[in-house]
């Protein structure tokens, strides 16, 4: 017979061992008296990272799909550029496996110009991320804190990308790291200005919404807009 020290991290049927959570667990077989034991240890996919491009294909030729030898990343539908990146198309995906936190982090060539959605689905088809994204230096991150063991990313359509990271993301804050407010900010009274407010933060998942408050309602207010 076979049983396992924490059904939480690993499972066994006759041998067959499931990881089911980050940490370690003892695997027993047991044959009358007798038994065995191993430990076995389930950690993260981190601290990888994946090239999905080949610069030995021709131009706009098909990838192959594939999976990395680890099993931690796999694709399908990327197609060279002759370049050391790759591009995408409505059909192209990227699934990351993943156990607790984790740090995705995209890097390429992005052109929000063309207005191409990201979505990030997990395994029970939840969206993690949906939107038009754009980075000057080239790399988008996203945190990951949820329950699920695989991740599944795809675009709307043509997208550049290079390679994808996946770091542990234990103990990672999802902070804001600053906001700045720019308009006109002298004005006479009775008048209306427009304020903006832009905030920084190191993932694009983030939720990035601002609230507008006046120390003085007696000289200024401001409505949830910044108006």
């Amino acid at each position: 017979t076979w049983t396992t020290s924490e059904e939480n991290i690993a499972t066994v049927v006759n041998g067959d061992v499931t990881a089911v959570g980050v940490g370690e667990a003892t695997i027993t077989a047991t044959a009358g008296e007798v038994n065995a034991t191993c430990a076995v240890t389930v950690v993260a996919y981190a601290n990888g990272t994946y090239t999905l491009s080949n610069p030995t294909i021709s131009k706009d030729t098909a990838l192959p799909d594939g999976t990395s030898s680890d099993g931690a990343v796999s694709w399908s539908g990327l197609y060279s550029n002759g370049n050391d990146y790759a591009y995408t198309s409505s059909s192209s995906k990227v699934t990351v496996q993943v156990a607790g936190p984790s740090i995705i982090t995209l890097t390429g060539c992005y052109n929000g110009t063309n207005e191409k959605t990201l979505t990030v689905t997990d395994s029970s088809s939840n969206t993690v991320i949906s939107g038009v994204y754009t980075s000057s230096e080239q790399i988008l991150s996203f945190l990951y804190s949820g329950d699920a063991t695989t991740l599944t990313i795809a675009w709307s359509g043509y997208a550049y990308i290079t390679a994808i990271k996946v770091d542990d993301g234990t103990g990672v804050s999802d902070e804001i790291t600053d906001v700045t407010i720019s308009g006109t900010t002298t004005c006479t009274v009775g008048a209306t200005i427009n304020l903006s407010a832009t905030v920084s933060c190191s993932y694009i998942n983030t939720d990035t919404s601002v609230t507008w408050s006046s120390s003085d309602e007696t000289i200024a207010t401001v409505d949830d807009n910044g108006v």
